[in-house]
């Protein structure tokens, strides 16, 4: 093996080895579908993030979200790990 095909390889080895970066969507908005505007964000939209996002994703609902969540558009499907922390304060 020469050094260029050996650092190649541990080059490609490398993207292998680092896990999927996982990320949080916050929902701010109660009801199925949103408006169409880029502020807001369903239970549904977060679902479908998380599941195009490879890795274990956090879905959290917004502080603000006073309302029950309505899923207007029948069941989710969740293919992807995600944690879903519906966790609400009362102010």
């Amino acid at each position: 093996m020469t050094c260029k095909t050996t650092l190649f390889a541990i080059l490609i080895g490398s993207l292998w080895a680092f896990p999927a970066l996982a990320a949080t969507y916050e929902v701010n908005f109660p009801h199925d579908p949103s408006p169409r505007e880029d502020r807001f964000l369903t239970l549904r939209e977060a679902v479908l993030e998380a599941n195009a996002n490879p890795g274990k994703d956090v879905i959290v609902m917004s502080d603000r979200l006073y309302d029950n969540i309505g899923l207007g558009r029948g069941p989710l499907e969740i293919t992807e790990d995600v944690e879903i922390d519906g966790t609400f304060t009362p102010p």
